[in-house]
C-alpha cells in the first residue's frame, strides 16, 4: 500500500554483508542516498524550522488513520506521541492511538508508571495494550516468517513491530526510531592533540584507533574474526567527520541509516500499513543538523526539551532510565534451536562455534549474536543466508 505519507522511505534496504553479520552492524556508505535538503535559513529561532519539518511529517501520517504510535514510555516514543497529539489537535485530525507492548515475564521492560504519566499529561484515553509472552521469540513464528520472506536483516529485532503494525491496518505506524542515535551524545570540543591525530594518514589513524579503543565483547569470534571486525569498525568510525552536523549527514548517507529507516517497512509489507519514522525524515534531519550545529546537543535532555517544549512533563524529558526488551526475544524456540544446533552455517574461521554456543545459552545472550543465530537457522532450514 502507498498512503502517500511523505515520510515513507524510498531508499533500498541493504542486506548485511559477511563482515556486517560478524560485527552485527551495517558499515560503510549507501550509494543510493541523496543529499539532505537545504534547511530553513530565514533567521528564525533554530527550533522553528525543526518543528515545521516535524509538523509536515506528522500531518501526512495523521491524515491516514488509524495512526498508531509504537509507544514504550521511553523518551523518544513519548516525544513522537506528544508531538503527534499536539499536531492532531491543532489541525482537527484524529488523535494518534498509542500501542503498548507489555511482557509480564520481563521485569526490565516494565514502563507502566512512565506510560501512565505521559498518557495522563497528553489526555489520551484510547490506548491499545498488547499483553505478550513469547510471541516475539527471536526464532518464533513472527521472526522466522520475516526471515523466510526477506532473509537476514539489520536490525535483527525489526520483526518485533509486527503486533503494532497489525493494529494499524489501512493506516500508519509512527515510531521513535533514530532518537538513540541522534540525541544520546554530542561532539565535545576537540583538543589540539585530537585535531593533530585527525590530520594523520588514514592507515596510521586506524592503527591508533585500534590501540586506543579496541571494540568490547565479541568473545565468540576467533582471532581472525575479531581482527576483521575490529578493522572494519575502525574504518567505519574514522570516516565520521568531527563536526556533529557533518557527522549527522554522514550517518544519513550510510548503510546503517538505510537499514534502520527501511527494515520495519519490510515488516509492514502486505499489511496495508505505512511506517513513518519522523526523526529519520530527510527534512527533519536537515533541520536537526542546523539546530545542533558543530557540537550537537549538550545532552539528551536538552534535545528533548528543544523537540517537545512543555508538551511533556520535564520528569519524562530528563529521565535517566530506559527499559530493555532483551528478555522478550530469547524465548523457548530460540533456546530449543540452540540446544540442538551444531554451529553449521557460520564460518568457523571467524566464529568459535563453541564460544558462540556458550553465549547463546547464557541467561541473557549478547544481542550482537542474533544475526549469526539467524544465519545458522536459515542454513539448517536449507534456505539462503541472503547476504550480499
Amino acid at each position: 500500500m502507498s498512503t502517500g505519507a511523505e515520510c515513507a522511505t524510498t531508499r533500498p534496504v541493504p542486506q548485511p554483508r559477511e563482515i556486517e553479520l560478524l560485527a552485527s552492524l551495517m558499515l560503510g556508505p549507501d550509494e543510493s542516498a541523496e543529499p539532505l535538503p537545504t534547511p530553513r535559513a530565514d533567521g528564525t529561532p533554530r527550533a522553528d524550522g525543526l518543528h515545521a519539518a516535524l509538523q509536515a511529517v506528522l500531518i501526512a501520517a495523521l491524515s491516514h488513520p488509524p495512526c498508531v504510535v509504537s509507544f514504550s514510555g521511553g523518551r523518544d516514543s513519548s516525544a513522537v506521541l506528544a508531538l503527534a497529539s499536539d499536531v492532531a489537535r491543532r489541525h482537527g485530525l484524529e488523535l494518534p492511538v498509542p500501542a503498548i507492548m507489555r511482557f509480564a515475564h520481563v521485569p526490565a521492560s516494565a514502563e507502566a508508571a512512565w506510560q501512565e504519566m505521559v498518557l495522563e499529561h497528553l489526555r489520551l484515553d484510547e490506548v491499545e495494550v498488547l499483553a505478550l509472552s513469547d510471541e516475539l521469540d527471536v526464532l518464533g513464528s513472527a521472526a522466522t516468517d520475516f526471515l523466510k520472506a526477506h532473509g537476514i536483516r539489520w536490525p535483527a529485532n525489526a520483526y518485533m513491530h509486527g503486533p503494532v503494525i497489525e493494529l494499524a491496518r489501512g493506516g500508519t505506524v509512527l515510531t521513535g526510531i533514530g532518537g538513540d542515535e541522534l540525541f544520546s551524545t554530542g561532539v565535545p570540543g576537540r583538543s589540539l592533540r585530537q585535531l593533530a591525530i585527525a590530520m594523520l594518514p588514514r592507515r596510521v589513524r586506524e592503527q591508533l584507533w585500534l590501540w586506543r579503543r579496541p571494540p568490547e565483547g565479541y568473545g565468540w569470534l576467533t582471532p581472525r574474526g575479531l581482527t576483521r571486525v575490529r578493522r572494519a569498525l575502525v574504518r567505519d568510525q574514522r570516516r565520521y567527520p568531527y563536526r556533529w552536523d557533518r557527522a549527522l549527514r554522514h550517518w544519513y548517507a550510510s548503510r546503517a541509516f538505510a537499514a534502520l529507516d527501511g527494515t520495519i517497512a519490510l515488516v509492514a509489507q502486505g499489511r496495508d500499513v505505512e511506517v513513518c519514522n519522523p526523526f529519520l525524515d530527510r527534512r527533519v534531519l536537515a533541520e536537526l543538523a542546523l539546530a545542533g550545529g558543530s557540537h550537537g546537543f549538550r545532552n539528551r535532555t536538552e534535545a528533548m526539551r528543544l523537540l517537545c517544549g512543555t508538551l511533556l512533563p520535564d520528569a519524562v524529558l530528563s529521565r535517566p532510565s530506559k527499559a530493555t526488551f532483551g528478555g522478550a526475544v530469547w524465548g523457548p524456540r530460540a533456546q530449543a534451536f540452540v540446544t540442538g544446533w551444531d554451529g553449521s552455517g557460520v564460518d568457523s574461521r571467524d566464529v568459535d562455534t563453541e564460544r558462540l554456543h556458550g553465549e547463546l545459552r547464557s541467561e541473557q545472550p549478547d544481542a550482537r549474536t542474533t544475526l549469526l543465530l539467524q544465519q545458522g537457522w536459515l542454513h539448517v532450514q536449507g534456505l539462503s543466508e541472503a547476504t550480499s
